[in-house]
């Protein structure tokens, strides 16, 4: 059978969404959707976005997340920019949504200027080695540092997990690729999402991340690894930012996005949604 998606991005984050409210398909298997993801021979996305029916009351949808690799993520907050902008015009005309998710209800708002704010949680933060952290529901041991690997200041989970590691230099991709590669086979850190940082000044910070599950690491933009990076800094006193009340700038290599934590509780995520196509493809 042939199904209807969109193609989306938030900063370069780019996604295949899928409606399965309208349309009644089975989920396709871990192998085809790495098919679809590569961008040479298929659609070419970091994540492959499933909007169906709510599965609480107090919530509008519900939307699931599965990386380029097949296996389903927890939370992807320029996902959630996305779906809240294919969803106005097609199954609302609502600007402020609300979204079971598998971390929980999340809440999005399309501004006035076309940006989208999303209520993504509250962030976990933890010291680099606690005994053990865990990720959708599953206990696993956390890891631990060793010599040679760039040292984090905190892990955080805030749906995914994220290994949060200050830098001075983001400007060598080639060191910044080796550091990934050495904390995922040193630490076992497959599962989580490896973000380098650089303070840039004091409202201002500078990101990479490399997202596990994804073709190639290194993904222009992460809206759960831009909390998750601002929360760690600023928890952990490794940068002086503003007051509570004030939005932080995080610069990625897609663009920037504004990440807002009032009350030190939920984390906002702000920044721009486009629709880049819409097609069909054949789900065998």
């Amino acid at each position: 059978m042939n199904i209807a998606f969109a193609k989306m991005h938030g900063l370069g984050n780019d996604f295949m969404i899928v409606n399965r409210i309208e349309q009644d398909f089975d989920l396709p298997a871990a192998n085809q959707i790495n098919l679809w993801s590569d961008r040479r021979t298929g659609i070419g996305f970091d994540q492959m976005l499933v909007i169906e029916a709510p599965e609480r009351p107090d919530c509008d949808f519900h939307y699931r997340i599965f990386n380029a690799d097949g296996r389903e993520a927890a939370h992807c907050g320029n996902g959630a920019r996305c779906i809240a902008r294919y969803l106005l015009g097609r199954l609302t005309d609502r600007t402020r949504l609300s979204f079971s998710t598998g971390v929980g209800r999340i809440a999005t708002e399309l501004r006035p200027d076309g940006s989208v704010r999303v209520q993504m949680g509250t962030p976990e933060v933890f010291p680099p080695n606690p005994p053990e952290v865990i990720i959708q529901g599953q206990p696993r041991n956390s890891p631990q540092l060793r010599a040679g690997v760039a040292e984090a200041v905190a892990l955080v989970k805030l749906g995914n997990l994220h290994w949060i590691v200050p830098v001075d230099d983001l400007d060598d991709d080639e060191d910044l690729q080796r550091q990934d590669q050495s904390l995922r086979e040193d630490l076992d850190l497959w599962l989580c999402n490896i973000n380098f940082v650089r303070t840039v000044n004091a409202a201002t910070l500078r990101l990479v991340t490399f997202e596990a599950g994804v073709d190639g690491g290194r993904t222009p933009a992460c809206g759960s690894g831009a909390c998750a990076s601002a929360a760690a800094m600023i928890r952990t006193g490794t940068a002086e930012f503003p007051d509570i009340q004030t939005d932080l700038t995080v610069m990625m290599d897609g663009g920037s996005a504004e990440v807002s934590w009032p009350e030190r509780a939920e984390i906002y995520l702000s920044g721009p949604a486009e629709c880049v196509y819409e097609g069909t493809v054949r789900l065998p």
